[in-house]
C-alpha cells in the first residue's frame, strides 16, 4: 500500500510538471535585432530571378570548422555574401581598421557601453572566399569578381562612422533597401540571360548557376529549437537517447505534450506517466501540406542534447520544454 501511494503521489507531481513547463522568452534586445534581421531576410527572399540561402556554414580551408553567412544570394551575374547586423547606438572604427566599436547608450548601470565587435566587412570577405573555395572543391570554379561581400547595417536610428560608410562593401539605412531593390531581375532580363551566351554577357551560364544551387542546397545551416515561451536557440542537435533521426530525411522534429493537468491527474491515478509524442517530418514538401512519416513516444522529462552557437559544452534540454527542431541537412 505504502509503495502504490508513493507512485501516485510521484506520477501526480509528473503530471504537474508535464503541464506547466518552464517558459523561456525571448530577451526584448535579441528580439528586435532578430526581428529586423528576419524582415530584410525575407524581403530578399521574395526577390525575382534570384536564388537566396540563409544562415549557410561554409568549410573553412582545413575542413576543420565552419564560417556562417546571414544570406547569399545567386542572382545571373554573380554571388552576393551578405552580412546583417541591426546594432544600435553609434558605430566606430578603430585606429588600425580592424575593429569596429559599438557605443551603446541608455544602458541602466552607467549610462554608456562600449563593445568591441570583430569587422564584419572583413568577415564577409573571408566568407565569400572560403564559399567560391567550397564551391571549387565540388568541381565549380567561378570568377573571384563574380563573388560580392556586404555588410548591411539596418538600424536606420544608429550613429556610423563616416570612415566606414567610405567601404563599398557597407550599406547602411535606406540603402540596404535599395540595395535588396536592385537586386530584382525582371522576367525578360531572366529569359535574355538564359539565350544569350555567357561568354557575351559576362556573366554566369545557366549551367553555372545550376549546378551552384545545387550545391549551395547541400550546404549545412544551424539547428534550431523552439522553446516554449518564444525563445529560439541556434546551435547543432547531437542526439536524444530515446530516438534517432536521419537528417536527410527529416527536417524538423514537432513534439506534442499533454498540457492539461486534469487529463495526466486521471492517467496518472491509472498508472500512467506523462509522455511527449515526437512527430518526424519529411524533408520532402508536398505542394499543399507537410508530410509525417513517423513518430516516437518519450517520457516528458527525457533530455535532448543541443550544442548551443558559441558554447564549448552540449546543453541538456529538458524536451518538456521543446516545441520544435528544425534541423539542417549536415
Amino acid at each position: 500500500m505504502l509503495g502504490f501511494t508513493f507512485g501516485l503521489t510521484n506520477r501526480l507531481q509528473e503530471a504537474k510538471e508535464a503541464s506547466n513547463p518552464n517558459l523561456h522568452v525571448e530577451p526584448e534586445e535579441k528580439k528586435a535585432g532578430s526581428n529586423a534581421e528576419i524582415q530584410i531576410s525575407t524581403k530578399i527572399q521574395n526577390l525575382r530571378g534570384t536564388d537566396v540561402f540563409s544562415n549557410l556554414r561554409v568549410p573553412d580551408e582545413f575542413q576543420t570548422t565552419r564560417s556562417e553567412i546571414d544570406v547569399v544570394v545567386l542572382t545571373n551575374h554573380g554571388i552576393y555574401c551578405i552580412e546583417i547586423k541591426n546594432w544600435s547606438g553609434s558605430i566606430t572604427l578603430s585606429a588600425d581598421q580592424k575593429t569596429w566599436y559599438q557605443h551603446k547608450q541608455n544602458v541602466p548601470s552607467n549610462g554608456a557601453k562600449i563593445i568591441s565587435k570583430p569587422d564584419p566587412v572583413a568577415k564577409s570577405h573571408r566568407s565569400a572566399r572560403l564559399l567560391r573555395n567550397h564551391l571549387m572543391l565540388k568541381g565549380l570554379c567561378l570568377k573571384e569578381s563574380w563573388f560580392f561581400p556586404k555588410v548591411l547595417l539596418v538600424n536606420k536610428n544608429c550613429s556610423v562612422d563616416k570612415t566606414i560608410l567610405t567601404n563599398p562593401a557597407v550599406l547602411f539605412g535606406n540603402e540596404c533597401d535599395r540595395f535588396v531593390d536592385a537586386l530584382n531581375e525582371s522576367f525578360l532580363y531572366s529569359c535574355s540571360n538564359a539565350v544569350v551566351p555567357s561568354w557575351i554577357t559576362g556573366q554566369l551560364s545557366v549551367k553555372q548557376k545550376q549546378l551552384c544551387r545545387d550545391i549551395l542546397s547541400s550546404v549545412g545551416t544551424w539547428d534550431i529549437v523552439d522553446l516554449v515561451g518564444g525563445r529560439r536557440l541556434v546551435g547543432d542537435f547531437k542526439n536524444c537517447s530515446n530516438f534517432t533521426v536521419d537528417r536527410g530525411k527529416t527536417d524538423k522534429l514537432a513534439f506534442s505534450h499533454q498540457r492539461s493537468n486534469l487529463m495526466t491527474s486521471m492517467w496518472a491515478v491509472v498508472g500512467y506517466s506523462p509522455e511527449a509524442v515526437v512527430y518526424f517530418y519529411s524533408r520532402e514538401k508536398s505542394i499543399l501540406w507537410e508530410t509525417w512519416t513517423g513518430s516516437v513516444k518519450i517520457p516528458f522529462n527525457s533530455t535532448i542534447a543541443f550544442r548551443v552557437a558559441g558554447d564549448d559544452v552540449d546543453s541538456k534540454i529538458p524536451a518538456n520544454d521543446i516545441e520544435r527542431i528544425l534541423l539542417s541537412v549536415s
